[in-house]
């Protein structure tokens, strides 16, 4: 299984933001993404291409939904 990149800094902070706020359930459920998935973005590990484009587009439309990232 090939992945790709990991998630840049800014963006693993902000995710880690979302944890704080809100839980790990809660942040999987609105990011829809696994709890695996939530791990190595987290980890600092690579992620498929595609999860990688979600966990940024539902971080930026959370924001845009009221800076709720």
């Amino acid at each position: 299984m090939s992945h790709g990149a990991s998630l840049s800094d800014p963006i693993r902070r902000r995710l880690a933001g979302l944890v704080a706020r809100h839980g790990e359930r809660q942040t999987v459920a609105r990011l829809g993404v696994s709890r695996q998935s939530l791990a190595r973005a987290l980890a600092g590990l690579a992620l498929y291409p595609g999860t990688h484009a979600l966990i940024r587009q539902r971080l930026d439309a959370l924001d845009a939904e009221g800076g709720q990232s």
